[in-house]
């Protein structure tokens, strides 16, 4: 796992608010990093689940000049839960994981976080899930 990966999945996985509203996979919170998902989740046994896999763009970014690297990503954070479920669990898993990166800073080694700003969310209904993404922006400085 890379550390923008890694920050990622350590800021949602430490907030309370945001793993109370998710299913759990294997005594640990649904929130998912790579897919395929793993053997055996199953969103109507397991329950809501996050899936972040990567940076949707990545650029040189402003903080990268003559004296300093620096690089601007966007990642898109994908929040599902069942079809069967009134939209507002999967609006309020998306909700919260905006919360935690709306003009916030938190850890990933190896870059400061200059920017931090979250868009959506929006619909991104799958065949067998309610879906909706949040797009993180951030400015970086590698440190």
């Amino acid at each position: 796992m890379s550390a923008i990966t890694k920050g990622f999945f350590d800021r949602m996985n430490g907030d309370s608010a945001l793993t109370a509203l998710l299913g759990t996979y294997k005594t640990a919170p649904s929130i998912f990093t790579k897919r395929p998902l793993p053997p055996g989740f199953d969103i109507e046994s397991n329950g809501p689940y996050v899936l972040t896999t990567g940076e949707a763009v990545q650029d040189p970014g402003p903080a990268d000049v003559k004296n300093s690297k620096g690089r601007e990503i966007v990642r898109d954070i994908l929040c599902f839960s069942k079809l069967k479920d009134s939209a507002t669990v999967v609006e309020g898993v998306a909700e919260q994981v905006r919360s935690l990166f709306q003009r916030q800073v938190f850890s990933i080694t190896g870059f400061s976080i200059i920017v931090a700003e979250a868009s959506g969310p929006i619909e991104a209904d799958e065949d067998d899930a309610l879906g909706r993404m949040v797009s993180v922006r951030l400015v970086l400085q590698e440190s």
